[in-house]
């Protein structure tokens, strides 16, 4: 029925004496109850002091929304989840359109934008429960190792990283905000007597007691000789192609090594 009023509409403009055009753009925060109201046209439509009369219809049907059957000004909603509605876009909203039919002759058509805003509802959580990493016992001063972050599906939630050590630590950790990056800083010569170190990284997001927490491991490897020929990229630059935001497997980089037992670490540094 909506379609062939619009084509009539259309083919018939003079058919209509009454057309008004409202825009609403309201918002609404995520993981609402079932069945909350989330507008009233009454409110933002003076004319309209009741929809008794009138024929209330979604233009096409509208993600998570619906018309309430005894009081048709009220749109109401089902449970609302950001992250499955928008899991890659910072700004997240439906768009509807409704038109409200009296007659042939009178008909109001809406135009309701909602902002879905995000709260705090998903754990930081970590790919893995122990991670391993091996270090040459030469490193310098000021060495950054890059860590693993937690992955938190809100999107606006801070998470804060802790250590958990028992015993003195070379390390310390710190975030870049700059580019994002975890990072364990070398600030003390690694002790040639120890060769492992074991700790804890906690991650909460200040509003849970603790999220989620992994063990990792540092393999100090000793005898290793300073690479005085250290590793090149095949290229100067690589450019990788994303099709799809799902898959595991962007590309791949090469690299010429002369000394091959020597170990090589990668770090992946945002450019913007």
């Amino acid at each position: 029925m909506n379609i062939i009023f619009f084509l009539f509409l259309i083919i018939y403009p003079n058919s209509v004496k009454t057309l008004q055009e409202y825009s609403i753009e309201i918002s609404v925060k995520e993981e609402q109850e079932n069945g909350t109201i989330i507008i009233d046209l009454l409110s933002y439509i003076p004319t309209l002091t009741n929809s008794n009369g009138f024929l209330i219809k979604f233009v096409r049907p509208c993600q998570n929304l619906y018309i309430d059957n005894q009081n048709h000004n009220f749109i109401r909603s089902l449970k609302i989840d950001r992250e499955e509605i928008c899991p890659y876009e910072i700004n997240c909203s439906l768009n509807c359109n409704l038109f409200l039919q009296k007659s042939k002759e009178e008909m109001k058509l809406i135009k309701l934008k909602i902002n879905i805003e995000d709260i705090n509802d998903n754990k930081a959580k970590f790919k893995r429960k122990f991670y391993s990493y091996e270090l040459d016992e030469n490193l310098s001063l000021n060495y950054h190792l890059q860590l693993e972050q937690a992955e938190d599906k809100d999107l606006f939630s801070k998470n804060f990283y802790s250590l958990n050590i028992s015993s003195s630590f070379p390390f310390k950790l710190n975030y870049n905000e700059e580019n994002h990056l975890l990072e364990l800083i070398l600030i003390n010569k690694l002790d040639k007597n120890i060769k492992k170190y074991s700790f804890e990284l906690i991650v909460n997001d200040n509003e849970n007691e603790i999220d989620d927490k992994c063990s990792i491991e540092l393999n100090i490897l000793f005898n290793q000789q300073l690479n005085s020929y250290p590793p090149e990229f095949e290229f100067k630059s690589y450019k990788f192609i994303i099709y799809n935001f799902n898959q595991t497997f962007i590309g791949q980089v090469k690299i010429k090594n002369s000394k091959e037992n020597n170990p090589v670490y990668y770090r992946l540094i945002s450019s913007s």
